[in-house]
């Protein structure tokens, strides 16, 4: 045996609160375990997607329908202190010729 067995709730708290792993991660699995949505609707994504104050996403179904997942308290909790941390300055755009680009959004 590789070690000891932890409880399943044990381990993805232990996931989702690790901050060995970087922020956007710990949100974007909490968001796949809180919702059940297929992986390729969460990734694909868009910060226009997203309506914080209902704690939802819209998403485009494997048919091609708009549908709708809901994120629980703790997903939103995980936001919020991505929201508290200060923004990144700009980064250089390999693309385009001003130098400056748009910080990368939190999601």
């Amino acid at each position: 045996m590789a070690g000891p067995q932890y409880p399943v709730a044990a381990r993805l708290d232990k996931l989702f609160t690790d901050p060995a792993h970087a922020l956007r991660e710990r949100v974007l699995w909490r968001l796949l375990y809180d919702t059940a949505a297929r992986t390729e609707e969460i990734l694909s994504l868009n910060v226009e997607d997203l309506d914080l104050e209902f704690r939802r996403a819209r998403v485009v179904s494997k048919d091609g329908a708009i549908e709708y997942v809901h994120w629980a308290t703790a997903t939103a909790r995980l936001r919020r202190c991505r929201s508290s941390t200060p923004a990144r300055p700009p980064r250089p755009s390999p693309c385009s010729g001003s130098g400056t680009s748009s910080p990368r959004p939190a999601c």
